[in-house]
Order: structure tokens, then sequence, then C-alpha cells
């Protein structure tokens, strides 16, 4: 009902009727999961102690300075897939390789990436 009042003030350039419908029903939907889950966390829950924020910060750099000591192959193909949402298709494209090469150079870098994860000093 909400969604048929508020139609006449969408800008002049509407899209189709379904399509605007539709986005705003999935709109809708995410709020209510993301209300549904912060409501089931005890009060307190979602407040970030200045112990985890430096953890966090400490984690971050410690990510940063591994993806540095990395070769640059898995560091492209980590940032790509894990960052940016490459499919390992169009790594494979990029880096002239199959896509099972990418798949198996994507595993090497995660394990790689846990070496120097574990060399300072993060650990899972």
């Amino acid at each position: 009902m909400e969604a048929a009042r508020d139609r006449p003030r969408v800008g002049g350039s509407e899209p189709p009727l379904l399509a605007w419908l539709y986005t705003v029903a999935r709109r809708r939907f995410q709020d209510d999961q993301r209300r549904a889950v912060a409501s089931a966390l005890p009060p307190g829950e979602l407040a970030v102690s200045d112990v985890e924020l430096r953890y966090g910060r400490e984690v971050t750099e410690a990510i940063r300075l591994a993806m540095l000591r990395m070769s640059p192959d898995h560091r492209d193909v980590l940032s790509g897939r894990l960052l940016e949402g490459t499919p390992f298709a169009e790594l494979a494209v990029r880096h002239g390789a199959s896509e099972a090469a990418m798949k198996m150079r994507f595993t090497r870098a995660l394990r790689e990436l846990q070496r120097e994860l574990a060399s300072l000093g993060v650990e899972r």
C-alpha cells in the first residue's frame, strides 16, 4: 500500500511499474531482515569495545602487509576474486590461463596469505 501511495512522487523518468515495485519490495525485505538480526542481539552487543577496534585495525594492517609480501599474481587473483567479485572465467582471460588454473592459483594464494598472516602474528 505504501508503494502504491508513494508512486506519484517518483521522478519524471520513471521505471516500469513492475520493476519499481520489485525494487521497493526487495529493499523492504532487506530492511526487515536487518532489523530482525539487530533485534535478536542482546542489548549492547552491537557496541564495539576499544580492544575490538584496535584488534580490527591490527588485522587490517596485517592483511595489507601480507598482501604486499605476496607474489603479484597471487595478490591480483585474491583481490580480484574476494574484493571485486571477479568470476574465475574473467580472471582466466585476464591472466591468459584456464579457469581451472585460476581456481588453483586462488587456493594457493589463500594458503600464501594464511602463511604471511601467521608470520605477522595473526592466527585463525
